[in-house]
């Protein structure tokens, strides 16, 4: 899961400097998402994980 997220703001870099950014806006943002899922689904996890 987190080479996903960081893959996802990887590309949104790449995007942003082929001048691509909106594009790169969207893939921050998806990725911005699925980090804030994954936060809360690990925060709620009923195993006693330390964050």
């Amino acid at each position: 899961m987190i080479s996903l997220l960081f893959t996802l703001f990887f590309i949104a870099q790449v995007l942003t400097l082929k001048g691509k950014e909106k594009a790169a806006l969207y893939t921050s943002f998806f990725a911005l998402v699925i980090s804030l899922f994954w936060l809360i689904h690990h925060s709620t996890d009923q195993l006693s994980i330390l964050l």
